[in-house]
Formats: C-alpha cells, sequence, structure tokens
C-alpha cells in the first residue's frame, strides 16, 4: 500500500460530501411515476423506466404526467430509446426539452440509481432531481429514503440547521 492512499480516501470522502451537499442544497423533490415504456438491459433483463414530476407543479401535475406517458407509449420512441438514437446522453430527459415551456417539472428518466428490480420501485416514490453544476450534463436523480432512515435523516439534518442558526 503507498503513502498515498490514505490521501487519495479523503479526496474522495471530500468530493462525495460536496456533492451530497450541492445535492441537499440543490435538489427538488419529484415523485416517480413508472412509464409505459420497459427498458430491455440485455440478456433478459428488463427494467422500467419512470417520469417524474416536480412536486411544486400541483395544478399542471396531470398535464405533465400525460404528455411523457403519451409520448413513451409510441412504438417509434420506444425502438428510438431502446437502440440510443433518440439523442445521447437520454438517462434523464427534461419534458421541456421535448413538449416546450409548458412542460417545465417534469423528466423522463431512463433508470434510477438504487433501483434494483420494478419490485423495489414500491418502496419509494420520491426521488430529488438535482441540475447540473456545469449546466451541461443531465440532471441528477437521487433516491429519497424511506420510513426510518428518512426520519433519522431529518432529524439530524434538522439539529445541524439548528446549530448553524444559533439556537
Amino acid at each position: 500500500m503507498s503513502d498515498r492512499a490514505p490521501d487519495q480516501a479523503a479526496n474522495l470522502t471530500s468530493e462525495v460530501h460536496k456533492d451530497n451537499q450541492w445535492i441537499f442544497e440543490h435538489g427538488t423533490a419529484h415523485t416517480i411515476h413508472r412509464s409505459p415504456f420497459t427498458r430491455d438491459g440485455g440478456e433478459g433483463f428488463v427494467s422500467p423506466t419512470f417520469i417524474a414530476i416536480d412536486h411544486r407543479v400541483d395544478a399542471q401535475a396531470a398535464r405533465i404526467h400525460q404528455a411523457p406517458h403519451t409520448w413513451l407509449s409510441d412504438g417509434t420512441v420506444q425502438e428510438h430509446l431502446s437502440r440510443r438514437t433518440l439523442r445521447q446522453p437520454q438517462g434523464v430527459i427534461a419534458a421541456q426539452e421535448i413538449f416546450g415551456p409548458e412542460a417545465t417539472g417534469g423528466y423522463y428518466v431512463e433508470s434510477v440509481p438504487g433501483f434494483g428490480s420494478a419490485d423495489d420501485f414500491e418502496a419509494h416514490r420520491w426521488v430529488l432531481v438535482t441540475e447540473p453544476r456545469d449546466g451541461q450534463s443531465e440532471p441528477n436523480v437521487t433516491t429519497v429514503p424511506y420510513g426510518k432512515k428518512l426520519r433519522r435523516i431529518r432529524s439530524k439534518l434538522r439539529r445541524r440547521a439548528a446549530r448553524r442558526s444559533g439556537r
């Protein structure tokens, strides 16, 4: 083992903390819904794709959901997505990119990190969508923990915020 290994581990940990902080500060909660398109991962592995809807678009949520749902139901679109000929990269596509500014708040999400099978989807109903810092890569999609884990995280964040504000 080299003398530099601990420094590299510390740098990696520091980068992860910076990324997590960016997601925490800039991520927006979205509900996640299965789309009608199921992606073929090869060798018999298939995985669902998703439509994410910003929680702040209450009045337009049904309309914003319907547009990508209809689009993803089209066989030609599914073929392009399967062959990856629609656009590169295509893991997360903002609905306004396809449908215009009226669809702001929706996303097509090819996969969500942390989801294993379609059954895992049932345990998660929320994700954070974070626009990239560089403005050039795709938005980042992060699962939101649930149950006891979410309560522990929220409690920890409240304590941290209280310390920062001097309460």
